[in-house]
């Protein structure tokens, strides 16, 4: 697990090219009105928002650098493309800010240096069984649990990821069932174990 204030634009290659084995923890200042604890477990577990594969969205690059902004600065959990409805920023259940009147960061400006005219206006909703604190407490008792059972002949790796469109927490190691099953016992419906995706070689 890597810590750091660098930005998603420094960390995402990084994520990327060590897929499975690399899990980078935000510890930036929040960017907008957020306690950093809300910022530091929201940057966590959240993923990039982007449209679906299978979408025929047509809001540009700049727009979903645009709903990940608002997500950020407005303390959401993620933001994502559904096919039916378009961009969507999902909030813990316990949040006490009005998700119909999002608040824009102020001289907001897009990684290549874009001033927005507009903004788009995303569907917004909370999550219908998560506070911020749970996902917090899934995500330390999955990351220690699987830690545990590392060893100097099995490195598990754990990312930990709040997944809008099913509601859940994702968990995904290279950890044997017989490690993860006592944590979907023990939040049934609300983890869900994955294996990290096969390494990409690529010839030389």
């Amino acid at each position: 697990m890597a810590q750091t204030n660098a930005p998603s634009s420094v960390t995402d290659p990084l994520a990327t090219q060590y897929a499975g084995k690399l899990v980078i923890q935000s510890d930036a200042a929040p960017a907008g009105h957020c306690a950093s604890h809300e910022t530091a477990v929201a940057n966590a577990v959240a993923t990039p928002a982007a449209p679906a594969n299978d979408s025929a969205d047509g809001l540009t690059a700049l727009q979903w650098q645009q709903i990940q902004a608002l997500a950020d600065y407005n303390c959401a959990l993620t933001a994502f493309d559904d096919p039916t409805v378009g961009p969507v920023i999902i909030f813990p259940s316990d949040y006490t800010g009005d998700i119909n009147n999002l608040a824009k960061p102020t001289g907001w400006t897009s990684m290549t240096g874009q001033v927005p005219t507009d903004w788009p206006a995303p569907t917004t909703a909370e999550s219908p069984q998560f506070t911020l604190a749970q996902i917090q407490n899934i995500r330390t008792a999955a990351v220690s649990q699987i830690s545990a059972a590392s060893s100097d002949t099995a490195n598990y790796s754990a990312d930990v990821r709040y997944d809008g469109p099913s509601d859940r927490v994702v968990v995904e190691t290279d950890a044997p069932a017989s490690v993860t099953d006592s944590l979907v016992s023990s939040y049934p419906d609300e983890v869900v174990i994955t294996t990290p995706p096969a390494p990409d070689f690529t010839d030389n």
